[in-house]
C-alpha cells in the first residue's frame, strides 16, 4: 500500500509505517472475533477416566442467534453481560486421548460453537452461557444430553440420542431426540417435542404443543395452545389445554381434564377418560369410556367396556353417537336439554335391557324379537342422540341438579 501525501506524491517511509500501524490493530481484532481458541486447560484423574477441562470467553455484543454443531452433551444456560462463555469436559479412559478442539467464532450476528469427530471412546461435555440479547439458539449433535435454562430466545435442537431438559424458555421450542426422555418446566411459546422412545413431561407452555414418542408416557400440565400427543405405548394425561386435544396411544390411559376445544382419541387398548370438552370423537379397541361435561358432538365407541356420557347443561348437542360390543351405555341427560334419543340393544334373549327416566322415550321390541328399541323426543327435539349396545344394556338417566 503506498501512502500518498496531500499533494498525491508517495508519502516519506515514515508514513508509510504509520499506516500500517494504524491497520493492525483492526486487523487483530477481525482474527478475535472470528476464532477464538479455549483457554485455562487442565487434565485430572476422577477414578478410573481423565478428565481434561477447558473454557473461554468471547464478546457477543450485538450478536443475535447461537449456532452449535457438535458431537457430546451441551448445556446451554442464559446469563448477564456481554460475553459468550464456554466450558468444555473431555472424558476418556487414556490420557491424551485426541479429539478435535472446540472451535467458537463469530460471523457478523451469528455466534458459531463447533467440535466433531475424533474417537467414540471420548465422552465430550459442553457448557455455554449466553447473554439474554440472543434470541435464536441451534443446536445439533451427534449423540448426547440437552439442556436449556432461562434462555430469552427460541430454541431448535436435536440429538442423536440423549435427554433433553428444558426450563424458563421465553420462546418456542422444538427438540428432537433418537432416543431418551423429554423433560420441559416452561416455555413461553410453542413447543415440539419428539423423541425415538422415552417419556414425555411438559409442565406449561404458551402456545400449540405437540408431542411424539415411540414408546413411554406422555404428560402435559397447561398447553397454551391446542396439544398433539402420540405414543407408542403408554399414557397420555392432559391437565388443561387452551384448544383442541388430539392423543392417540398404542395402549395406556388417556386422560384428558379440560380441554378449550373438541377431543379426538384413539386408543387400542386401554380407556379415555375425558372431564370437560367442547366435542369428543373417541374410539377404543379394548377399554371402558367416561365423558365428563361435555357438549357439541359427542362420539365414543368401543369394542369392549362400557360407556358412560355425562352431557353438559346448557350447552348445545350436536348429532352424536355411542357404541359399545359389549358393555353397558349410560347417558346422564339434563332435563332442559331438547335432543332426539334413538337406542338399539341387539343382545340376545333377555341379557339386554333399557332403562329410561324420561317418559317421552318409548321402549319396545324384546320378548324374542331381533332387538330392543327406544325412541323419544326431549323438550321437543332436538340433535339425535344414537346409541348403540351389542351385548349389554341401556341407561337413560336424568342429570341430577347441579349447585
Amino acid at each position: 500500500m503506498r501512502v500518498r501525501s496531500a499533494t498525491g506524491r508517495p508519502g516519506p517511509p515514515a508514513a508509510k509505517a504509520v499506516a500500517r500501524r494504524a491497520l493492525l490493530p483492526a486487523v487483530l481484532a477481525a482474527l478475535c472475533l472470528c476464532n477464538t481458541p479455549a483457554s485455562g486447560q487442565t487434565v485430572t484423574r476422577e477414578g478410573s477416566f481423565w478428565v481434561e477441562s477447558s473454557g473461554g470467553s468471547m464478546n457477543a455484543a450485538g450478536a443475535t442467534e447461537l449456532k452449535v454443531d457438535v458431537r457430546g452433551a451441551v448445556a446451554v444456560r442464559g446469563g448477564g453481560g456481554a460475553d459468550l462463555a464456554y466450558g468444555v469436559k473431555r472424558i476418556s479412559s487414556s490420557r491424551g486421548a485426541a479429539a478435535p478442539a472446540l472451535r467458537v467464532r463469530r460471523l457478523g450476528p451469528l455466534l458459531v460453537v463447533e467440535g466433531k469427530g475424533g474417537p467414540l471412546s471420548v465422552r465430550t461435555e459442553i457448557q455455554l452461557r449466553v447473554p439474554s440479547f440472543v434470541r435464536r439458539v441451534l443446536v445439533d449433535t451427534e449423540g448426547g444430553e440437552l439442556a436449556f435454562e432461562n434462555l430469552h430466545a427460541e430454541v431448535r435442537a436435536s440429538t442423536g440420542g440423549g435427554t433433553v431438559t428444558a426450563s424458563g424458555v421465553s420462546g418456542p421450542m422444538e427438540v428432537r431426540t433418537g432416543g431418551g426422555e423429554i423433560r420441559v418446566g416452561q416455555v413461553g411459546g410453542g413447543f415440539r417435542g419428539v423423541t425415538g422412545g422415552g417419556g414425555i413431561r411438559v409442565e406449561k407452555t404458551g402456545g400449540e404443543t405437540w408431542l411424539e414418542t415411540a414408546g413411554g408416557g406422555i404428560f402435559v400440565g397447561d398447553s397454551g395452545g391446542a396439544v398433539y400427543a402420540r405414543t407408542g405405548a403408554g399414557d397420555i394425561e392432559i391437565n388443561k389445554a387452551a384448544g383442541s386435544v388430539t392423543a392417540r396411544t398404542g395402549g395406556g390411559i388417556i386422560r384428558v381434564r379440560e380441554a378449550d376445544g373438541e377431543v379426538s382419541a384413539e386408543n387400542y387398548g386401554g380407556p379415555i377418560l375425558v372431564s370437560s370438552a367442547r366435542g369428543v370423537l373417541c374410539e377404543s379397541g379394548g377399554g371402558g369410556i367416561r365423558l365428563n361435561q361435555v357438549s357439541g358432538e359427542v362420539r365414543a365407541v368401543t369394542a369392549d367396556g362400557s360407556v358412560i356420557a355425562d352431557l353438559l347443561a346448557g350447552a348445545p348437542l350436536r348429532d352424536s353417537y355411542l357404541a359399545t360390543r359389549r358393555g353397558d351405555v349410560t347417558v346422564l341427560i339434563p332435563s332442559n336439554l331438547a335432543v332426539t334419543v334413538e337406542a338399539q340393544n341387539e343382545s340376545p334373549g333377555s341379557l339386554g335391557r333399557i332403562v329410561s327416566d324420561f317418559s317421552e322415550i318409548r321402549v319396545r321390541g324384546g320378548a324374542g324379537e331381533a332387538a330392543l328399541e327406544a325412541a323419544g323426543a326431549l323438550n321437543g327435539g332436538g340433535p339425535v342422540l344414537r346409541i348403540t349396545v351389542a351385548r349389554g344394556s341401556i341407561l337413560l338417566r336424568r342429570q341430577p341438579a347441579r349447585d
